[in-house]
C-alpha cells in the first residue's frame, strides 16, 4: 500500500517460476478501496488462473506450490465461505479443485514466507507491486468488505474519541480518565488476560469502587470507612499515597525516585503499569487485604462430577 495523492493505493503482483524459470508475471492495480488483505488474496486468485491455463499446455506439471507473505491469507484462500476477500477465495478454489479432479497424482501446497529476507520470488512480486501502483484500477470488486470494515470502524472509533474529548470528566473515574477510548483491548487488559483478580482490583482502583472506606461511605454507611493504620477516611489516594501499611511496597509508585502523580499513576499507561506492581505486592484493594497469589488453571480432573440423572428418575419411580 503506497500514498498517492492523499489516497492509500493498493496494489497485487504475481510471478510463477517453472523449474527455475520465469514463465510469466501479472501487476493488478486495486485502486484506493482496498486493504493489503484484498491484494495479497487478489494475487492468489491471479495466480491460480494463470497457472491453470500454463498447467494446460504443460501436463506434465503435477504440482503447485503458492508462497504469500501474509499469513492470514494464506490460510483463508482455499476456503470460499463467507469473509473478507470471498470471492477472490471461491475463484481460487473453483480453479484448484479442477486441477487436482483432473489427475489424482496432483498437489497444490499454499506456504507462508517471510517478506523482505532477499528470497527470489518474494522480491520479484514486490517490484512488480510496486509499478503496478501505476495501473488504473482492475479488480472485479468496487469497494472491498475489508475497506468498508476498516472505514465503518475508523469512523465508529473518530466519533467516540471525538465524544470523550467533548464531554466533561466528572464522578469518581475523572482523575483516571485521562486515556482516549479505544476499540481494541487496552495493553494493561492484554498482559493481564491470565491476571483477572489484579486487572479487577485495578479496575476498582482506578474507577474509585474498591474495597475502601470511601467506598463504603456512599454505599455502604454502616461498614467503617476509617483506615486500618487509624485514618479517618480511608480513600485511594491515602493508600497509594501515606499510608503505612504500604510504606514498604512504594517503590514500585516511584519514577527516577519520584512519586508519579496522581492523575498520571492512574490514568496513563506507564502509570497503570506502575500501579499493577504496586497492587500484585502489596494486595492493596483487595477484601482481605492480601496479596495476590498466582492460581493454578482450572483442569478437567478438578471438575465436579455431573449428577446422574437417570438414576435419579429410577429412584423417584421406585418410591
Amino acid at each position: 500500500m503506497v500514498k498517492k495523492r492523499g489516497f492509500s493505493q493498493v496494489r497485487a503482483a504475481v510471478v510463477r517460476y517453472h523449474k527455475g524459470v520465469e514463465v510469466f508475471y501479472r501487476k493488478l492495480g486495486m485502486g484506493g478501496r482496498a486493504e493489503v488483505y484484498d491484494a495479497e488474496m487478489a494475487g492468489l486468485m491471479l495466480g491460480a488462473k494463470l497457472a491453470s491455463s500454463f498447467t494446460t499446455s504443460h501436463p506434465e506439471i503435477t504440482q503447485l506450490h503458492y508462497f504469500i507473505d501474509n499469513a492470514v491469507a494464506a490460510e483463508a484462500i482455499f476456503d470460499p465461505k463467507p469473509q473478507p476477500g470471498q470471492l477472490y477465495a471461491a475463484k481460487f478454489h473453483q480453479k484448484m479443485a479442477k486441477f487436482l479432479d483432473n489427475d489424482a497424482t496432483r498437489t497444490i501446497k499454499i506456504s507462508w514466507c517471510p517478506s523482505h529476507c532477499k528470497i527470489r520470488g518474494n522480491d520479484r512480486a514486490d517490484e512488480l507491486a510496486k509499478e503496478a501502483t501505476q495501473l488504473a484500477w482492475s479488480p472485479p470488486i468496487g469497494t472491498s468488505r475489508a475497506f468498508a470494515l476498516r472505514r465503518a470502524k475508523a469512523t465508529t472509533q473518530t466519533a467516540w474519541a471525538r465524544e470523550w474529548q467533548r464531554a466533561p470528566k466528572r464522578g469518581r473515574f475523572a482523575i483516571s480518565n485521562r486515556i482516549p477510548p479505544s476499540l481494541n483491548p487496552t495493553k494493561h487488559f492484554t498482559e493481564l488476560k491470565d491476571q483477572r483478580e489484579v486487572f479487577g482490583h485495578l479496575i476498582q482502583c482506578r474507577t474509585g469502587h474498591a474495597y475502601i472506606g470511601e467506598f463504603h461511605k456512599q454505599f455502604f454507611p454502616k461498614k467503617s470507612v476509617a483506615c486500618e493504620c487509624d485514618e479517618n477516611l480511608q480513600t485511594h489516594e491515602h493508600i497509594l499515597r501515606s499510608c503505612t501499611r504500604y510504606t514498604d511496597h512504594w517503590g514500585s509508585l516511584q519514577d527516577e525516585n519520584r512519586e508519579i502523580a496522581l492523575p498520571e499513576l492512574l490514568g496513563t499507561p506507564k502509570g497503570i503499569t506502575a500501579l499493577t506492581e504496586f497492587l500484585k505486592d502489596s494486595g492493596a484493594f483487595t477484601f482481605t487485604r492480601e496479596k495476590h497469589m498466582p492460581k493454578d488453571a482450572p483442569t478437567f480432573e478438578a471438575e465436579p462430577e455431573p449428577p446422574d440423572i437417570d438414576s435419579e428418575d429410577d429412584a423417584s419411580n421406585s418410591d
